[in-house]
């Protein structure tokens, strides 16, 4: 029996070593994987918060250009952020926790119709070349508006872990004229009863429509 007992002892602390090692060995894994996910996690905060600064930042350029139709870089930059450079208004649009390091708006401008008031592809408004185009996307797609592009750029830091982000929008800012919501017809909407027939899209209508 002591024999036995000597055998068994140091098969004993083995496995046990063996099992100390691998608990350490999976300690450190679900350690790094934890790590991985949170780093995974404050970079896509840090995303989120980007894209909701520039949506933010966009609303404020769409209602600025409701009274100015033909904005320069300088005037959006001073009308979101109030100044030429910089942003001291990025208060107005800083999340909760982060930090906004870059908040800046450009726009191509609009070029000056010809002497004899023409452009080559674009209707001439107020002396300036406006294109107008269909809308490539967006519940409104395919119908003609006034386009303005515009560029945003930002960079947000989170506070507490340093995670870091950048989005650069690219985008149009589209004016649809009212008529185009509009439903023209002689007799068979206002008449008795008009045969079958199908309207798509949306529609403006003055009085009652059956």
């Amino acid at each position: 029996m002591r024999q036995l007992r000597g055998y068994a002892l140091p098969l004993v602390l083995l496995l046990m070593v063996i099992l100390a090692a691998a608990g350490a060995a999976a300690v450190l894994v679900m350690k790094s994987s934890a790590q991985a996910t949170a780093t995974v996690i404050n970079r896509r905060q840090a995303f989120y918060a980007c894209d909701g600064v520039g949506r933010a930042a966009m609303i404020k350029a769409r209602a600025y250009m409701r009274s100015d139709t033909t904005p320069t870089t300088s005037e959006l930059q001073v009308a979101v952020c109030g100044a030429t450079s910089g942003c001291p208004n990025k208060a107005d649009f800083t999340p909760v926790g982060f930090d906004i390091d870059t908040l800046s708006l450009s726009t191509a401008g609009l070029q000056a119709c010809s002497s004899n008031g023409q452009c080559a592809s674009n209707s001439c408004q107020g002396g300036f070349c406006v294109p107008v185009l269909p809308l490539p996307n967006g519940p409104f797609r395919g119908m003609n508006a006034r386009q303005t592009d515009l560029s945003i750029i930002i960079e947000a830091t989170k506070a507490a872990t340093n995670a870091r982000c950048r989005v650069e929008e690219n985008l149009a800012l589209g004016e649809i004229g009212l008529f185009q919501f509009f439903i023209f017809a002689e007799g068979y909407t206002d008449l008795g009863i008009p045969p079958a027939m199908t309207i798509n899209g949306r529609v403006h209508v003055n009085g009652d429509f059956c």
